[in-house]
């Protein structure tokens, strides 16, 4: 989803994937997206899972359905 991952390539590695994905959270839930975090760890947007993961060969966040 391009709008996901828009939004967490503004994040660097510092930030933690809990974080990072209750912040995705609020940011896909004002943009009107049925979101849920999933094990505080993955985000549920519209029936799709993602998990998050560093890319260190890219230097971002990439978030990936499963």
């Amino acid at each position: 989803m391009t709008e996901l991952q828009n939004f967490i390539e503004n994040y660097g590695f510092g930030i933690s994937v809990k974080e990072l994905a209750h912040r995705a959270y609020r940011h896909m839930e004002s943009k009107g997206y049925e979101v849920c975090i999933v094990n505080d760890r993955y985000l549920e947007v519209n029936g799709t899972t993602y998990l998050f993961s560093k890319s260190r060969k890219h230097g971002r966040w990439i978030a990936k359905a499963f």
